[in-house]
């Protein structure tokens, strides 16, 4: 989008005037001129770039770190579920079984205890 737009900007001011766009841009000129200067900035041309279906390289790039970081992230994640998985498998079988709740006596187990006294 940027070398686009260099090889547009005939003044070389950095923006486009309505004479330096092509015509289908000058057909929405005023629309993509959110500012109303009479020019189309970098940022206003990225805008209207995205809203039509066409991102620019730098959005692109900024996409595909963010997917690289996600993957990253799952990969980290996985890894670590690997380890932890096998750091339990090299337990031994006793130190795997859940912990058990000791079992509270019952009433009918208090009462029992207490027939067996007399």
């Amino acid at each position: 989008m940027a070398r686009h737009l260099q090889s547009l900007d005939q003044d070389k001011d950095g923006k486009l005037s309505k004479s330096e766009a092509p015509e289908p841009l000058q057909q929405r000129f005023e629309k993509i001129d959110t500012n109303k200067d009479g020019q189309l900035d970098r940022s206003e041309l990225g805008k209207a770039a995205k809203a039509f279906g066409r991102e620019t390289p730098d959005a692109t790039a900024r996409h595909a770190e963010i997917g690289k970081r996600v993957r990253e992230a799952r990969e980290r994640a996985a890894e670590k579920q690997r380890d932890r998985k096998q750091e339990i498998e090299k337990r031994p079988a006793e130190s795997k079984k859940p912990l058990q709740k000791e079992a509270q006596p019952s009433e009918t187990d208090e009462k029992k205890a207490d027939v067996k006294k007399d």
